[in-house]
C-alpha cells in the first residue's frame, strides 16, 4: 500500500509529535508498506538533511521524506497556505491509495478537489498553537462534515469520545501512542549518576503545566533523591536554573531524542507529573484528560517504577498500585508520599516496572499500533 503521512512539523522538532511521525511511518514501512512523510522545508533554521533527521530520531531510514519547499515571508498563513496548495498537487501527482494526515486545513483543502484522508487528533481541533488555533478548528469541522473524512484515529478514547459526541461522527479508532520494545543490551550511564541516592527522571518539555511546577514543590521534602531533568528549551531551562529552588537536581536540557533512554534507563523513578491544563512547545494547550504523553510509553519500555498524575486518557493505560503509582496533579504531598514508599520498597518498583514493561510489550509497541491503524484503512478507505 502506498502511503502519505502528512504533517505541518519542520523536522527536526522537540514537539513530542515530530516521534510519533516519525515511529508511525517508521512502523507501516516495517510491515511492508512504501511510505512517504510529507513535510515543509525550515524556514529559520539551515536545511537539515534527511539522514541527519532520521539520526536525530534513532528511526531506520526504510521510507521517505519529502520536504516541500515553503515560503519565508507573509507570516504563518501564507506559510500554511503555500504549503498546502502545494501538497495538494504533490498527491495528486503520486496518487497514494492513503492520505493519513495531521493537517487540518489541508485535509480540507484535498477533500475540496475530490480526494479523501484520515486525519490523526491529539486534541479538540482548537487545541493547537495560538497562531493556528482558529484555522485549524474552522477547517477541521468542515472536513470531519464532509464525505471525504474517511475516517479519524484519536491518541485515546477520551477523545474519541469527545469527538463523536461533537461532530456526530463514528468513524473513529482509539489508539494510545506507543513505544519500542526494549533491548537487551545495556546503556551507558550518563554523570551525576551516584550510587548512594533515588534516582528521579523527568523526560519531557517544560511548558507550563507539564509538570515542572510539581518537581519543584517537592525537591525540599526529598533530600534523600536526586531529580534529573531531560528537556525544555534553553529559555525554560535557563528559568528554572535560575530560580534555584533546590540544590538535588539537575538540568541537562533539550538532547536528540535518541540518546534519552540512557537516562531513562539509570534512574529508579520516573514521573509524569502533568496538570490538569498542559502547555504545548508550539504555545497552543489542551485538556490532560486528552493526551497520550509519548513519555508514558517510553517510560514503560525502560521498565521502571512510573509515578503519574491522574487523568482519564492515562487511566486507560495505567493501573494504580499495577503498573504504576497515581497522584493527584495539584497535590504534591501525595508526590512526596509516592516518592518516600517507592525508596523504602526497591522490590515494588521492580515490580511497577516489569508489569508496565510487560503492559507495553503486549499491548503498546509501534508494530502492534500500526497494524491497527493499517486494519482501519482498509476497512474505510475508498477508491479515489
Amino acid at each position: 500500500m502506498r502511503i502519505i503521512h502528512w504533517n505541518i512539523l519542520e523536522y527536526p522538532s522537540r514537539e513530542a509529535n515530530s516521534v510519533i511521525n516519525m515511529k508511525t511511518c517508521e512502523s507501516f514501512a516495517d510491515l511492508g508498506h512504501e511510505v512517504t512523510m510529507l513535510v515543509p522545508r525550515s524556514r529559520e533554521r539551515p536545511r537539515v538533511s534527511v539522514a541527519e533527521i532520521f539520526s536525530y530520531y534513532g528511526v531506520r531510514p526504510n521510507f521517505s521524506i519529502v520536504q516541500l519547499p515553503s515560503p519565508s515571508f507573509g507570516g504563518n498563513a501564507c506559510f500554511y497556505a503555500f504549503f498546502g496548495l502545494i501538497s495538494v498537487l504533490y498527491i495528486h501527482w503520486k496518487r497514494p491509495r492513503v492520505v493519513y494526515s495531521m493537517f487540518g486545513p489541508g485535509s480540507w483543502l484535498l477533500g475540496c478537489t475530490g480526494r479523501g484522508s484520515f486525519f490523526e487528533a491529539h486534541g479538540p481541533p482548537e487545541a493547537n498553537a495560538v497562531y493556528y488555533r482558529k484555522a485549524s478548528a474552522f477547517f477541521f469541522s468542515r472536513w470531519i462534515r464532509s464525505p471525504r473524512a474517511l475516517g479519524i484515529v484519536t491518541n485515546c478514547r477520551s477523545l474519541a469520545d469527545y469527538l463523536q459526541r461533537r461532530f456526530n461522527y463514528g468513524t473513529i479508532l482509539p489508539e494510545h501512542n506507543a513505544g519500542d520494545p526494549p533491548k537487551a543490551e545495556a546503556t551507558a550511564t550518563p554523570e551525576h549518576f551516584a550510587l548512594d541516592t533515588l534516582h528521579v527522571g523527568y523526560i519531557g518539555q517544560l511548558c507550563p503545566g507539564k509538570g515542572m511546577e510539581v518537581i519543584a514543590a517537592i525537591l525540599e521534602s526529598c533530600p534523600w533523591a536526586h531529580f534529573h531533568v531531560v528537556g525544555g528549551s534553553e529559555s525554560e531551562v535557563m528559568y528554572w536554573r535560575n530560580a534555584k529552588i533546590a540544590p538535588n537536581i539537575t538540568f541537562y536540557g533539550s538532547i536528540p531524542f535518541a540518546a534519552t533512554e540512557q537516562y531513562r534507563q539509570a534512574c529508579d523513578v520516573l514521573l509524569l507529573p502533568f496538570q490538569t491544563t498542559v502547555g504545548t512547545y508550539a504555545g497552543g494547550e489542551y485538556s490532560s484528560h486528552f493526551m497520550s504523553p509519548t513519555k508514558l510509553f517510553e517510560y514503560m519500555r525502560a521498565g521502571k517504577a512510573i509515578i503519574s498524575a491522574r487523568s482519564r486518557s492515562v487511566e486507560e493505560v495505567l493501573r494504580d498500585g499495577e503498573n504504576a503509582l497515581l497522584c493527584n496533579g495539584d497535590a504534591p504531598e501525595e508526590w512526596i508520599r509516592a516518592l518516600q514508599q517507592l525508596k523504602d520498597n526497591p522490590s515494588l518498583r521492580a515490580q511497577l516496572g516489569a508489569a508496565a514493561q510487560g503492559d507495553l510489550v503486549q499491548h503498546h509497541t509501534w508494530q502492534q499500533r500500526a497494524r491497527r491503524i493499517l486494519d482501519f484503512f482498509d476497512q474505510h478507505s475508498k477508491a479515489d
